[in-house]
């Protein structure tokens, strides 16, 4: 936890007079995989995002793609569920969406981090399953909240009559060190680049 708040300190405190946050908003739909079960979530996501060091058309950024969401209603009615993942992470960019100054229609980004994520998976009425053995799988889901691992890659498109604002297209994958049940993001968001 040191580390996550190390981390996000860091990137609060860079010097605003170099540089500007940029500020991401959309959503996040991901997947979560635990054992031989997949359970989808629907989470918003908010990413401020600063550079570190920039040319023309590449930069490297340090950013905060936090996201929180649940898991819908209309699936696996018997069961409940929450996610938030807040990871630090440091991604290489190059085109559109790297600098302020790039006027590419396309971009690319690459990069990895860590950070803290919070994950319940519980059943609504646990006496739905019938004990099998003596540890009943779906009677059993354990929260996770602690620090993961995590990596991420995308896509940018730039749009508006200056191409100054683009839309960005990320996958990620986040494997927690409490429980080895790894998670994975599809991210949809909308930034400004001024």
């Amino acid at each position: 936890m040191k580390y996550m708040v190390t981390a996000i300190s860091m990137l609060l405190l860079v010097p605003a007079s170099a540089q500007k946050v940029h500020h991401g908003i959309g959503v996040s739909p991901s997947v979560s995989i635990d054992k031989a079960t997949v359970f989808p979530f629907l989470s918003f996501s908010y990413t401020p995002k600063i550079n570190l060091y920039e040319k023309p058309d590449f930069s490297v950024s340090a950013a905060i793609p936090a996201s929180a969401g649940l898991i819908p209603g209309s699936y696996l009615a018997a069961f409940q569920g929450y996610l938030l993942s807040i990871p630090a992470v440091v991604n290489f960019n190059w085109g559109a969406g790297s600098t302020m100054t790039a006027n590419k229609g396309t971009g690319y980004f690459i990069g990895a981090g860590g950070g803290y994520i919070y994950k319940s998976l519980e059943p609504f009425d646990t006496n739905l399953f019938e004990p099998v053995g003596p540890s009943p799988y779906l009677a059993y889901l354990p929260k996770i909240s602690g620090l993961a691992v995590t990596c991420n890659m995308g896509i940018r498109t730039a749009f508006g009559r200056r191409r100054k604002r683009y839309q960005e297209f990320r996958f990620s994958y986040t494997l927690p060190f409490q429980r080895y049940t790894p998670n994975y993001g599809f991210h949809f968001l909308i930034t400004n680049n001024y």
